[in-house]
């Protein structure tokens, strides 16, 4: 889409961060990743889309006063509970 109005003279940047996990459940803050990438980049104004390209992670965000992370970690299963949880994502739900 290249030529595009609605695209800014800087056009259009794509990055991709690699986050590894070492546990089932875990709460991983890239703010500071996603920070310095736009510090180095140096624009005024723009839009900073975030995506996830697996299917048992997720985005959020929040304020992460210590505790939080844990209580996210705690609420997980019940939400779970309460959605309905079926083939490959019932392994992910417990009880």
């Amino acid at each position: 889409m290249r030529g595009s109005p609605w695209l800014q003279p800087w056009g259009d940047v794509t990055r991709t961060f690699t986050i590894t996990t070492r546990k089932k459940d875990q709460v991983v803050d890239i703010t500071d990743t996603v920070e310095d990438y736009l510090q180095q980049e140096e624009n005024e104004q723009g839009l900073c889309s975030l995506f996830v390209a697996h299917t048992t992670c997720a985005l959020t965000t929040a304020d992460l006063d210590p505790g939080t992370d844990l209580d996210l970690l705690e609420a997980l299963p019940a939400l779970c509970r309460a959605s309905t949880c079926s083939g490959d994502l019932a392994a992910y739900c417990p009880g």
